[in-house]
């Protein structure tokens, strides 16, 4: 699935802002979502070039500043390809979370299963289920992998979307 994705730097003045360095700020733009990263560095309004979206200056520390802001845009376009190449979901948050080192933990369908089996079989022990429905269940494990295996020749897939695998307690309704 392709996606659209963007970057822009920009300044953030505080709402009591009179005068002064003002914090610049990336944002991440994919599908129309916005994830913001702050740069940790300041600059004056005055010498911000918006389009550019870097300091205007030709003085060494402008541009050891706008070669900080174009190594952190290299570093962000580099999380978003590594993304693409690993085919998970992209959005912004996903890209600022690998940017960052924060990566979240992708969820599979079949460790889901497991989970699902493992709360039945706690389950059956109670007498709350019949040892068949348990059964069930590890035929419907068994059907999936095979189903992975032949239609997309993978032993499993992640599951998409920012929700963790969440695997629902059954309990008898009394």
């Amino acid at each position: 699935m392709k996606t659209s994705f963007s970057l822009l730097f920009y300044l953030k003045k505080p709402k009591n802002y009179i005068k002064g360095a003002v914090p610049v700020y990336l944002r991440i733009i994919v599908d129309g979502k916005r994830a913001e990263l702050a740069t940790s560095r300041e600059c004056e309004p005055e010498l911000w070039n918006t389009k550019a979206g870097h300091m205007t200056g030709t003085k060494e520390d402008t541009k050891t500043f706008n070669a900080y802001l174009d190594k952190m845009k290299a570093g962000v376009t580099t999380s978003h390809t590594l993304l693409c190449g690993q085919d998970a979901e992209i959005t912004s948050e996903a890209i600022k979370s690998k940017y960052l080192g924060k990566a979240e933990k992708m969820h599979t369908i079949c460790e889901a299963i497991k989970i699902h089996n493992k709360n039945m079989e706690e389950l059956v022990e109670k007498d709350d289920y019949a040892k068949g429905t348990l059964k069930r269940f590890e035929i419907l494990e068994r059907h999936v992998k095979d189903y992975l295996s032949y239609k997309y020749q993978k032993s499993d897939l992640i599951l998409c979307g920012r929700t963790k695998a969440k695997i629902i307690r059954y309990s008898r309704r009394e």
